[in-house]
């Protein structure tokens, strides 16, 4: 492509109308999202295997499940499922958990139709998930349906992830949308790519915290409908996620209630019918999903390594093990067996910092103490429920449990400032400087688990395809490879040129509303 249609293309992309936005960051998602569907092994990413079956059996009318006898399985529940779903549940045991261990030793998934009966260990989950991506499951009985499923996970997550971007372009700061890129840590896309609840919980969680803030910043008198919308939205397809995921929108509403307070203009709030019906949607929906969690159990897990310690020696590990799940929630892959490289995740920590210094030294002063504030529940909140379901069901606790909470860091850090008094020349450094680590992160990432996968982590850099036994991807390693440099460059171009076409300014009917708001506010 020659360089000025280069420049016209991106142009295109950073300065269109909000569905335009839309369109152009769901599709740079997409084309990441999937280059990790194919370059992920069958059932390699965390519980695939549990929660395939969930998604195979729902659709095919087994909302539930029945029980498995026996103790330490109040979580299993009994499905029929066409065989060639249910015996790849074995598949990734030669390679997952040893990282040294490349992926081609499993053997071929069956395509065998006969129904079978098997066991799930997420057969308790809220259903919306598996109702959204198990459909394809319905065409076929080989291993195409997994990669279909996949697909399908992709594209839902990046219409979500997109809308917020999109809405950060339309109503947020200048340096929104950078911090949605960093909420969107390398772990975040590659969930959204296989069949895992925790992608999407992530990214209808970024999605919330996005409309949230800029409703309460830059809106908090007359919000307009579609930010209502995409809240409501947002909110009531994280709370149908998993069954803890009921607490990350109380969570948020905990945290910014001291500044919407103050800035919240709650007659007319509780006067307009689009807030109250949106607020009903959600409230029903809540309702239906706290139902669930009582009468299917679905707060149960199986038992992983009990802990026989004092609770102190419980606290005390709990603690211990917060900077290995804050790692994690960046980048580790697989089964916690494709750890990210090291520049990656001190590049993230490094952009993260600098977005919390940003806010702290610009923002006003309730924003500051709600930006502190978001910091420390994701801190403490680890801690407390690790503490508590230690006795019970072990030390559990993963990063990528705790990121609906984490993205809300830097998304405070950003969406907090105001637009006519940003400081133009260091927040367009700061935005520049995370556009690079972004799209070289997740380049890095991609590159470093396919390596893995291929030939083990402390194999050959070169020469990864002359191994006629190893495991080789739906589409080659080089192509791959090729594709999510390209697409990485893409990506971080575009995050700085969504910061430079922000259109934060209110609308000319509310700017007098908005200025009587935001005074109070501040």
């Amino acid at each position: 492509m020659k360089p000025v249609a280069a420049r016209r293309l991106l142009l295109w992309l950073g300065a269109g109308s909000f569905w335009r936005t839309w369109l152009a960051a769901w599709l740079l998602l997409v084309g990441l999202m999937l280059c990790w569907t194919v370059a992920s092994p069958l059932l390699s990413s965390p519980d695939e295997p549990a929660h395939s079956l969930r998604a195979v059996s729902l659709v095919r009318g087994q909302l539930l499940g029945g029980d498995v006898s026996g103790p330490g399985n109040q979580a299993l529940t009994r499905v029929r499922v066409p065989q060639g779903y249910a015996q790849p549940a074995a598949i990734p045991g030669c390679f997952k958990h040893q990282s040294e261990v490349p992926a081609g030793c499993a053997y071929p998934a069956p395509g065998s139709s006969r129904l079978v009966s098997t066991t799930s260990s997420v057969g308790r989950y809220p259903p919306l998930y598996y109702a959204l991506v198990g459909w394809p499951s319905l065409l076929t009985s080989n291993p195409v349906g997994f990669y279909l499923m996949r697909t399908l996970s992709a594209l839902e997550n990046a219409a979500l992830l997109a809308l917020a971007f999109a809405t950060a372009r339309r109503w947020g700061s200048s340096l929104l949308p950078s911090a949605i890129a960093v909420a969107a840590t390398p772990l975040a896309i590659y969930l959204s790519g296989v069949i895992n609840p925790s992608g999407m919980e992530i990214t209808s969680a970024i999605l919330l915290w996005t409309a949230a803030v800029v409703i309460v910043r830059s809106h908090p008198i007359r919000p307009p409908r579609p930010l209502i919308a995409m809240a409501a939205g947002a909110t009531i397809v994280l709370i149908s996620m998993r069954a803890i995921s009921l607490l990350w929108p109380v969570i948020l509403a905990a945290v910014l209630l001291p500044v919407a307070f103050h800035a919240v203009d709650w007659r007319r709030w509780i006067r307009d019918r689009w807030i109250l019906g949106c607020s009903a949607a959600v409230a029903v929906v809540g309702i239906f999903n706290l139902a669930w969690i009582f009468a299917a159990n679905a707060l149960a897990v199986v038992p992983n390594y009990p802990v026989p310690h004092s609770l102190s020696a419980i606290i005390r590990y709990t603690t211990s093990s917060l900077p290995a799940q804050y790692q994690q929630a960046i980048g580790n892959f697989g089964w916690l067996d494709a750890p990210a490289p090291w520049l990656t995740w001190q590049l993230w920590t490094v952009m993260a910092a600098v977005l919390l210094t940003i806010g702290i030294l610009i923002g006003s002063r309730r924003w500051r103490w709600t930006l502190l504030l978001t910091a420390a529940v994701g801190i403490v909140v680890p801690i407390v429920l690790g503490v508590a379901e230690a006795p019970s069901a072990g030390y559990i606790s993963q990063g990528r449990y705790w990121l609906p909470i984490l993205v809300g860091v830097p998304i405070v850090a950003a969406g907090m400032l105001q637009p006519r008094s940003e400081p133009v020349t260091v927040l367009w450094r700061v935005r520049l400087f995370v556009a690079v680590g972004v799209a070289v992160s997740q380049v890095l990432c991609f590159w470093w688990t396919l390596h893995r996968y291929l030939v083990g982590m402390s194999g050959p850099l070169f020469g990864l395809g002359h191994n006629p036994s190893a495991w080789h991807s739906p589409v080659p390693w080089y192509l791959l490879d090729l594709i999510v440099v390209g697409l990485g460059v893409l990506y971080g171009r575009y995050i700085l040129r969504l910061g430079g076409f922000s259109s934060a300014a209110p609308l000319a009917g509310e700017a007098l509303a908005q200025g009587a708001g935001q005074g109070r506010a501040g």
